[in-house]
């Protein structure tokens, strides 16, 4: 089963230390068994909110998120204010096993 699990921090300012952090639990969270992806992505048009996507494949999702996503979203509050949040992946009603709840462009 996918899951994914979202952490976005506000920051009052953009700051290196913040994309200094990321990058370092980001070399720790690859190392993780069931962690599939990491992605990073940066708010526009200001690149004071960061949204971190962790993308597992390893049985049911825990409903407050894994151990690793609640460790990384306790020490982005000293940058800001923090929002974590689980997603389970929705199957489609008659599509093929696995196919999942997402269309693809031709």
């Amino acid at each position: 089963m996918s899951w994914l699990e979202v952490i976005r921090v506000r920051t009052l300012y953009e700051s290196e230390s913040v994309l200094s952090y990321l990058t370092a639990a980001g070399e720790t969270l690859a190392a993780i068994p069931g962690l599939k992806r990491v992605e990073i992505y940066t708010g526009l048009p200001a690149g004071t909110d960061l949204a971190i996507h962790l993308l597992w494949e390893k049985g049911a999702p825990p409903p407050y998120g894994s151990e690793p996503g609640q460790r990384m979203a306790g020490d982005l509050r000293r940058f800001g204010l923090v929002d974590h949040t689980t997603w389970r992946r929705r199957e489609a009603s008659g599509a093929m096993p696995g196919a999942g709840a997402h269309m693809e462009k031709p």
